[in-house]
């Protein structure tokens, strides 16, 4: 007797699922990580001239064309780093975020809820490169 295809295939889990490992922080949140004793890596995967434009402080501007080389490099930390995508839009952030995870290893990575916006709409400061 042949099994239906729900019973002979496991579930699909998606990678922007909590349980594929997706995780979020919110602005307020990386906010107090970023001054605790271990703040994350905040990569800024947006171009470099919106990077100078305005940035959450402390970022790394690794624009998503160049995130799986530096991940390749070493430029982001060991593979247990932890680390926060910031973006202009969270559909990119969200692909970022899934990128170092599943293609380059990385097991702690979030994304910026709301990204640079959300940081800005809460007056959370902004650094410039001029």
């Amino acid at each position: 007797m042949l099994a239906t295809a729900s019973q002979s295939l496991p579930p699909v889990t998606s990678a922007y699922s909590t349980e594929g490992g997706f995780h979020t922080v919110t602005a307020a949140d990386l906010c107090c990580e970023l001054v605790g004793p271990q703040p994350p890596l905040v990569v800024d995967i947006r171009e470099a001239t919106d990077f100078a434009q305005g940035h959450v402080p402390g970022a790394v501007s690794v624009p998503l064309s160049q995130l799986s080389d530096a991940a390749r490099r070493g430029n982001l930390g060991g593979r247990d780093a932890a680390l926060v995508v910031v973006g202009n839009n969270d559909r990119l952030s969200q692909q970022a975020n899934v990128r170092l995870r599943r293609v380059c290893g990385f097991s702690n990575v979030r994304s910026l809820a709301g990204d640079v916006d959300g940081w800005a709409s809460l007056g959370l400061p902004l650094d410039a490169n001029h």
